[in-house]
């Protein structure tokens, strides 16, 4: 299969066109010609943009054959149903949750009742305790930068 395109967006088409035409765990030898040598940034940059978009590809090399620059990538197809269940899991993980907590709502009520009173009660005795020390300051930070009448 031979495909043809001028900027970075053809290669991800390209490569989705050869990842649907090959077999689950077979791998397809790539080669981009290009007009000018590959910078190390450039090959970097392609093959972030490819595994971000989902493809399994092996770091890019550029070499010079006959005066023309070819950078060679090795695409290899994975299961197909990894890459469906993984999105699942966390989805899955929170209706679990959700679940468990509807079925258990009484016992994590009975639990986490005491732990709210006792945390609304501790924040507000150490409101009180530090109601004082926060008046003084504040009287003598009056005192000393607020113009006096």
């Amino acid at each position: 299969m031979q495909l043809v395109g001028y900027t970075i967006d053809d290669l991800k088409v390209a490569l989705d066109a050869m990842e649907e035409a090959v077999p689950s765990g077979s791998q397809v030898k790539l080669e981009l010609y290009t007009d000018q040598m590959p910078t190390e940034e450039d090959l970097a940059e392609t093959f972030l943009k490819a595994t971000a978009a989902g493809f399994h590809l092996s770091y890019p090399e550029a070499r010079v054959v006959q005066g023309v620059p070819i950078t060679e990538l090795i695409l290899t197809k994975g299961s197909p149903q990894w890459s469906l269940l993984v999105p699942l899991i966390p989805t899955l993980f929170i209706v679990g949750l959700i679940a468990f907590g509807i079925t258990h709502i009484e016992a994590i009520g009975r639990t986490l009742l005491p732990i709210f009173i006792t945390a609304v009660v501790g924040l507000i005795a150490i409101a009180g305790l530090m109601r004082k020390p926060a008046e003084r300051v504040a009287e003598r930070a009056a005192e000393r930068y607020l113009p006096k009448a």
